[in-house]
């Protein structure tokens, strides 16, 4: 992954869920990036993302302290069938 000084700007432009495998589309930087991810209901819904978008999230915490949970509720939401707008700005 890049690093993190070099990353301006981060755009959610779709979500594709199928299969049980959520494949979220990332402009970042102006770069095109496709990360996956796993959800899975329960009484706690949960998603388990790849190692890569992990290590993103993760290095962009200390900037962006809700960039998990802002994803978290919008990969939520498209998967229960609510309206989503894309692109949607991340960072």
């Amino acid at each position: 992954m890049e690093l993190l000084s070099s990353i301006n700007n981060i755009y959610l432009n779709d979500i594709k869920y199928e299969n049980g495998i959520v494949s979220l589309f990332l402009l970042i930087n102006n770069i095109h990036k496709t990360f996956t991810a796993i959800p899975k209901d329960g009484d706690i819904p949960v998603m388990t993302s790849s190692d890569e978008l992990s290590e993103l999230l993760m290095s962009l915490m200390p900037y962006e302290p809700a960039i998990y949970k802002k994803l978290y509720n919008v990969v939520w939401d498209y998967i229960k069938g609510n309206d989503v707008m894309f692109p949607i700005k991340l960072l």
